[in-house]
């Protein structure tokens, strides 16, 4: 090993176990980042779907609840006065009326 003779051969052997250590760090917190980083989007996929299928049981709930009302021969401004909604969203909600 060529040297400029200042270092002996343990602080060399040492010195070069620790930059090896350092690189390796640097790898596995780049690991651990991409880990996470998946981790995370994961949740969200997750949260993303929950919340669809919340949406879309809310919904169909909503449109029927809409229904039940249009039979009782309520029009579309009573049923959104009665149910504090816009008229837009019972519209929306139940298509057609």
């Amino acid at each position: 090993m060529k040297g400029t003779g200042t270092m002996n051969q343990d602080h060399i052997r040492d010195a070069a176990a620790a930059a090896r250590s350092a690189e390796q760090a640097i790898e596995a917190a780049s690991r651990r980042r991409d880990s996470a980083v998946k981790a995370a989007q994961a949740l969200i996929d997750n949260a993303t779907a929950a919340e669809r299928a919340e949406q879309d049981t809310a919904r169909s709930a909503l449109a029927a609840s809409i229904r039940r009302l249009l039979a009782e021969e309520l029009n579309i401004g009573e049923i959104a006065a009665l149910c504090r909604i816009s008229t837009a969203t019972v519209r929306v909600a139940a298509p057609g009326t």
